[in-house]
Protein backbone atom coordinates (compact mmCIF):
# COMPACT_ATOMS: atom_id res chain seq x y z
CA UNK A 1 0.00 0.00 0.00
CA UNK A 2 2.54 2.57 1.28
CA UNK A 3 4.64 1.63 -2.51
CA UNK A 4 1.70 2.00 -4.03
CA UNK A 5 1.21 5.40 -3.02
CA UNK A 6 4.86 6.29 -3.16
CA UNK A 7 4.29 5.51 -6.92
CA UNK A 8 1.41 7.97 -7.29
CA UNK A 9 3.00 10.39 -5.66
CA UNK A 10 6.33 10.28 -7.58
CA UNK A 11 4.38 10.07 -11.14
CA UNK A 12 2.29 13.13 -9.93
CA UNK A 13 5.04 14.97 -8.71
CA UNK A 14 6.90 14.37 -12.40
CA UNK A 15 3.73 14.85 -14.18
CA UNK A 16 3.28 17.95 -12.00
CA UNK A 17 7.08 19.71 -12.90
CA UNK A 18 6.53 18.40 -16.60
CA UNK A 19 3.08 20.41 -16.99
CA UNK A 20 5.25 23.37 -15.51
CA UNK A 21 8.04 22.88 -17.68
CA UNK A 22 5.90 22.86 -20.98
CA UNK A 23 3.74 26.01 -20.01
CA UNK A 24 7.20 27.87 -18.68
CA UNK A 25 8.71 27.23 -22.18
CA UNK A 26 5.16 28.47 -23.57
CA UNK A 27 5.61 31.57 -21.89
CA UNK A 28 9.23 32.38 -22.55
CA UNK A 29 7.93 31.21 -26.90
CA UNK A 30 5.67 34.11 -26.53
CA UNK A 31 7.68 36.37 -24.47
CA UNK A 32 10.11 36.32 -27.18
CA UNK A 33 7.60 36.34 -30.05
CA UNK A 34 6.06 39.95 -28.38
CA UNK A 35 9.36 41.58 -28.02
CA UNK A 36 10.29 40.86 -32.09
CA UNK A 37 9.99 44.30 -34.05
CA UNK A 38 6.95 45.00 -35.74
CA UNK A 39 7.69 46.15 -39.44
CA UNK A 40 4.03 48.47 -40.15
CA UNK A 41 2.82 47.93 -43.49
CA UNK A 42 2.63 51.14 -44.83
CA UNK A 43 6.25 51.36 -44.72
CA UNK A 44 9.00 51.03 -47.74
CA UNK A 45 10.89 48.22 -48.58
CA UNK A 46 13.72 51.31 -48.26
CA UNK A 47 12.37 52.49 -44.89
CA UNK A 48 12.36 49.03 -43.26
CA UNK A 49 15.21 48.48 -41.23
CA UNK A 50 17.95 46.04 -42.35
CA UNK A 51 18.76 42.58 -40.23
CA UNK A 52 21.38 40.45 -40.86
CA UNK A 53 19.67 37.23 -41.96
CA UNK A 54 20.81 34.13 -40.15
CA UNK A 55 20.99 30.47 -41.89
CA UNK A 56 17.80 29.02 -41.41
CA UNK A 57 17.75 25.98 -38.64
CA UNK A 58 15.07 23.46 -38.40
CA UNK A 59 13.26 24.45 -35.28
CA UNK A 60 10.24 23.23 -33.88
CA UNK A 61 6.97 24.96 -35.15
CA UNK A 62 5.19 26.83 -32.36
CA UNK A 63 1.83 27.62 -32.11
CA UNK A 64 1.11 31.12 -30.70
CA UNK A 65 -2.75 32.08 -31.60
CA UNK A 66 -3.08 35.80 -31.85
CA UNK A 67 -6.85 37.68 -31.16
CA UNK A 68 -7.83 40.39 -33.44
CA UNK A 69 -5.41 42.91 -31.19
CA UNK A 70 -2.72 40.88 -31.42
CA UNK A 71 -2.42 39.68 -27.66
CA UNK A 72 -1.87 36.00 -27.05
CA UNK A 73 -5.07 34.48 -25.63
CA UNK A 74 -6.01 33.05 -21.85
CA UNK A 75 -4.69 29.97 -20.99
CA UNK A 76 -7.00 27.11 -21.43
CA UNK A 77 -7.91 23.99 -20.38
CA UNK A 78 -5.28 21.56 -18.90
CA UNK A 79 -2.85 24.65 -18.98
CA UNK A 80 -5.08 26.91 -16.61
CA UNK A 81 -6.53 24.08 -14.69
CA UNK A 82 -4.25 20.81 -14.95
CA UNK A 83 -1.68 21.90 -11.55
CA UNK A 84 -4.92 22.22 -9.56
CA UNK A 85 -7.11 19.32 -10.75
CA UNK A 86 -3.97 17.01 -10.35
CA UNK A 87 -4.06 18.18 -6.47
CA UNK A 88 -7.62 17.29 -6.45
CA UNK A 89 -7.00 13.63 -8.36
CA UNK A 90 -4.07 13.09 -5.37
CA UNK A 91 -6.22 13.65 -2.63
CA UNK A 92 -9.14 11.97 -3.58
CA UNK A 93 -6.39 9.01 -3.89
CA UNK A 94 -5.04 9.64 -0.75
CA UNK A 95 -8.67 9.34 0.72
CA UNK A 96 -9.75 6.30 -0.90
CA UNK A 97 -6.26 4.20 0.19
CA UNK A 98 -5.58 5.18 3.38
CA UNK A 99 -8.41 7.71 5.17
CA UNK A 100 -11.00 5.58 4.24
CA UNK A 101 -9.94 2.30 5.20
CA UNK A 102 -8.54 3.33 9.08
CA UNK A 103 -12.13 4.74 9.61
CA UNK A 104 -13.32 1.99 8.94
CA UNK A 105 -10.92 -0.82 11.20
CA UNK A 106 -11.75 2.64 13.99
CA UNK A 107 -15.47 2.01 13.24
CA UNK A 108 -15.27 -2.14 13.58
CA UNK A 109 -12.79 -1.80 16.60
CA UNK A 110 -15.52 0.49 18.17
CA UNK A 111 -18.39 -1.69 17.68
CA UNK A 112 -15.92 -4.78 19.10
CA UNK A 113 -15.18 -2.84 22.06
CA UNK A 114 -19.14 -1.94 22.88
CA UNK A 115 -20.24 -5.38 22.28
CA UNK A 116 -17.97 -6.57 24.84
CA UNK A 117 -19.80 -9.23 27.78
CA UNK A 118 -18.71 -11.19 30.24
CA UNK A 119 -17.46 -14.78 29.21
CA UNK A 120 -15.73 -13.05 26.14
CA UNK A 121 -12.09 -14.76 25.57
CA UNK A 122 -10.23 -11.64 24.78
CA UNK A 123 -6.19 -10.37 24.01
CA UNK A 124 -4.86 -7.77 25.19
CA UNK A 125 -2.61 -5.49 23.39
CA UNK A 126 0.27 -6.67 25.94
CA UNK A 127 -0.73 -10.44 24.93
CA UNK A 128 -2.38 -11.29 27.84
CA UNK A 129 -5.43 -13.73 27.21
CA UNK A 130 -7.98 -13.96 29.44
CA UNK A 131 -11.77 -14.24 30.02
CA UNK A 132 -14.09 -11.50 31.27
CA UNK A 133 -15.28 -11.51 34.41
CA UNK A 134 -17.11 -8.28 34.77
CA UNK A 135 -17.45 -5.36 31.92
CA UNK A 136 -17.16 -1.37 33.42
CA UNK A 137 -17.88 1.47 31.81
CA UNK A 138 -14.15 2.14 30.16
CA UNK A 139 -12.46 -0.99 31.50
CA UNK A 140 -12.95 -4.68 31.62
CA UNK A 141 -12.00 -6.94 34.42
CA UNK A 142 -10.03 -9.90 32.73
CA UNK A 143 -9.39 -13.55 34.66
CA UNK A 144 -5.86 -14.50 33.30
CA UNK A 145 -5.31 -16.96 35.76
CA UNK A 146 -7.03 -19.13 38.52
CA UNK A 147 -7.98 -16.45 40.77
CA UNK A 148 -5.74 -13.81 39.47
CA UNK A 149 -7.78 -10.79 37.96
CA UNK A 150 -6.58 -7.54 36.00
CA UNK A 151 -8.45 -4.56 35.19
CA UNK A 152 -8.00 -3.52 31.95
CA UNK A 153 -8.75 -0.68 30.05
CA UNK A 154 -11.48 -1.59 26.72
CA UNK A 155 -8.77 0.32 24.76
CA UNK A 156 -6.52 -2.36 25.28
CA UNK A 157 -7.64 -5.03 23.65
CA UNK A 158 -7.90 -6.37 20.04
CA UNK A 159 -10.43 -7.52 18.08
CA UNK A 160 -8.17 -10.78 17.10
CA UNK A 161 -5.07 -11.92 18.79
CA UNK A 162 -3.11 -12.04 15.38
CA UNK A 163 -2.27 -8.37 15.51
CA UNK A 164 -0.83 -8.50 18.96
CA UNK A 165 2.77 -7.58 18.56
CA UNK A 166 2.87 -5.74 15.20
CA UNK A 167 4.09 -2.62 14.84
Amino acid sequence: MKKLFATLLIVGLFTFGVNNLVVAQEEQTQTEQVQQPVVQENQTQAEQPQQAVAPETPTRPQRVENNANGATPEPTGMQKYGSFVFIILLIVVFWLFFIRPQSKRAKEEQKFRDSLQKGDKVVTIGGFHGKITEVKETTVMISIAPGMEVEVEKTALVKDGTRVGQA
